[in-house]
């Protein structure tokens, strides 16, 4: 568990709420928050200098101390185990750290599936697959309050029609699409298209990732296509593309990582020929040059300027960057 999910549990603040899930809180570490201690001598040339024990108590007690207890690896750290004053911390303060604790990102993992039965308007489904939710709204009544300001129904349905709710926090979270079977008969654009012309309110969805076998849907179409595709992105406020490279099967689990490093995997594994061929051309690379992910993002870049061009206004995207990373089921 984070520090600051630890820095909030109930034991550590020392609040209770009888409202609150027992499991919820029982879950919750109480260590892992490290606190500078006061140090009994300062590691320094005032310290030869200052006669006085109220003085040295002075000096002991004040910043000057803290500084030199976290600068100094050599001291010994005790972290805390109970921080029983949070609860007396003004109430700005602490609706600071509550905002720190919840808006920690996380991968809401979306499974869409075109059902013909649905009595609305798409006929696509929603469920949720990941099961990851910060627990620090379990705290209390305050920390729960605060998680409404934060996390936002991220479909909304027509009254009679019953759905699971997916949570998410729009700023930070990653949305994970996913088909129901393998292979969908329809594709994952123009279910977006799809969502944009008939979902009230529109979701938003700064950061969307995609399994990499979406990518010719991206990438290998006409620049009319893309212009299509990036409008409806634009709609949803998405700002960043992942593509997730590897075994599909990995994001579908019930608590899912995406990598913060570039895959491992060589790109000719996903690429064809002829778009290699395509990608050197554009980037001037040499014939036995190879290309790596990053040449890959660039050459996706420079693909959605080139759309850019032949709209008659500014489309004014929103996407600017486009990613590629692995997939790992927790």
């Amino acid at each position: 568990m984070s520090d600051f999910s630890t820095a909030c549990s109930p034991s550590f603040i020392g609040l209770t709420d009888d409202t609150s899930p027992a499991t919820s809180l029982t879950s919750m570490s109480s260590s892992g928050v490290s606190i500078p201690c006061i140090v009994k001598t300062p590691d320094t040339n005032v310290d030869a200098e200052v006669l006085s024990p109220k003085a040295r108590e002075l000096m002991n007690s004040s910043p000057f101390s803290l500084f030199t207890e976290v600068t100094n690896p050599a001291r010994d750290i005790h972290p805390l185990d109970k921080f029983p004053l949070f609860r007396k911390l003004p109430l700005e303060l602490r609706r600071m750290i509550w905002w720190i604790a919840l808006n920690r990102p996380q991968v809401v993992g979306v499974i869409f599936s075109l059902e013909y039965d649905r009595p609305d308007m798409t006929g696509w489904q929603y469920r949720p697959s990941t099961s990851r939710q910060p627990v620090i709204r379990f705290v209390n009544k305050e920390a729960r309050k605060e998680a409404l300001n934060l996390e936002f129904p991220l479909f909304t349905y027509l009254p009679f029609i019953k759905r699971p709710t997916i949570l998410s926090t729009p700023a930070v979270d990653t949305v994970l699409l996913l088909e129901k079977e393998f292979a969908c008969e329809f594709g994952l654009w123009q279910m977006l298209m799809d969502m944009v012309d008939e979902i009230y309110p529109t979701p938003k969805m700064k950061k969307i990732a995609v399994h990499i076998k979406w990518r010719p849907y991206f990438n290998g179409l006409g620049l009319e296509d893309l212009e299509a595709n990036f409008d409806a992105l634009k709609i949803l406020g998405t700002e960043e593309i992942v593509f997730v490279v590897g075994d599909e099967a990995g994001c579908r689990g019930k608590e899912v990582k995406l990598g913060e490093k570039l895959p491992v995997q060589d790109t000719k594994e996903i690429l064809e020929a002829d778009l290699v061929a395509k990608i050197k051309d554009e980037l001037k690379m040499k014939t036995e040059d190879k290309i790596t992910w990053q040449d890959l993002m660039e050459y996706d870049l420079r693909r959605i300027e080139y759309a850019k061009e032949i709209c008659e206004v500014d489309p004014k995207w929103t996407v600017t960057k486009i990613s590629y990373c692995t997939g790992v089921d927790e």
